[in-house]
């Protein structure tokens, strides 16, 4: 009888506390994002940091796989000017990603943690950059939400991007190819709310 009562009780706190687990896919997720970045120059002795917000769309795979895209825009170094001459002409006030990814998580119980691989472009303007640069890049994504509802989540992430760029040589037997940027690395951390329309 205990042993009845004890397994009785524990499938009942389980399918209290139990996320809605789907195998069969077909949710569409709607997000935004607010947080904040952080640029890395290679020739600047500060980094760039400022506001990020972004917003996303990701369509459920299966239970345990999204593919999606997403959209951000940081406002870094809103003060960034070209003072002198000699300033360097790579430090923008401003960067926007467009990004591909597909997104693996974890779902237990109502805390959902989740990773994402991401590829894009990536645009930096202002500042003492003359015009817009698009320079291709990767990044990674790892996070956590919660579930209030079956249709509505909040968490919180990280993003970590490479951004390169693309040389070409008419001269070289490769005409084209990617090499490192002036910008090692560049981060993005930020609360989230997310809309699920459960298929």
């Amino acid at each position: 009888m205990t042993r009845a009562l004890v397994a009785v009780a524990v499938a009942a706190t389980a399918a209290a506390f139990a996320g809605p687990a789907r195998a069969d896919g077909g949710d569409q997720h709607f997000g935004l994002e607010v947080g904040g970045a952080q640029l890395f120059i290679d020739d600047k002795t500060t980094t760039s940091q400022g506001l990020y917000t972004g917003a996303h769309y990701a369509y459920a795979l299966s239970d345990m796989f999204l593919l999606g895209a997403q959209f951000g825009y940081s406002l870094i170094a809103l003060d960034q000017q070209l003072d002198t001459p000699k300033t360097p002409r790579d430090y923008p006030s401003s960067v926007f990603n467009l990004d591909l990814g597909l997104t693996y998580i974890l779902d237990v119980l109502r805390w959902v943690p989740y990773a994402t691989a991401l590829v894009g472009g990536y645009g930096l303007t202002g500042g003492t950059v003359e015009g817009l640069r698009l320079w291709p890049g990767v990044g990674i994504a790892f996070g956590v939400d919660y579930r209030v509802t079956p249709e509505l989540a909040v968490g919180v992430g990280l993003q970590e991007h490479l951004i390169r760029q693309i040389h070409s040589d008419p001269f070289s037997q490769h005409n084209w190819g990617i090499d490192d940027s002036p910008y090692p690395t560049f981060t993005q951390v930020f609360a989230r709310i997310e809309y699920v329309i459960v298929r």
